[in-house]
């Protein structure tokens, strides 16, 4: 492994313990606002999937130009 390597798993493997954190305050948010999310249950599960298709097809297309500019250039 080299250097680089190292660092990453590192820096990986410090990300990966306090991941759980970041998940703490949704499920308090979710816990708390329980009957709000079962009165709008079709409009909060469309957003979902709505935000995540935008945000593939966004990704997508910047990766597309991405990766057209660096076989351009070579």
């Amino acid at each position: 492994m080299n250097s680089l390597d190292k660092d990453l798993f590192y820096s990986a493997e410090n990300l990966l313990d306090y991941l759980p954190l970041l998940f703490i305050p949704v499920g308090v948010g979710v816990v708390m606002h329980l009957s709000f999310l079962e009165d709008n249950l079709v409009s909060v599960l469309l957003v979902i999937i709505l935000g995540t298709l935008l945000t593939l097809g966004i990704i997508g297309f910047i990766m597309e130009k991405i990766l057209t500019k660096t076989k351009s250039n070579n």
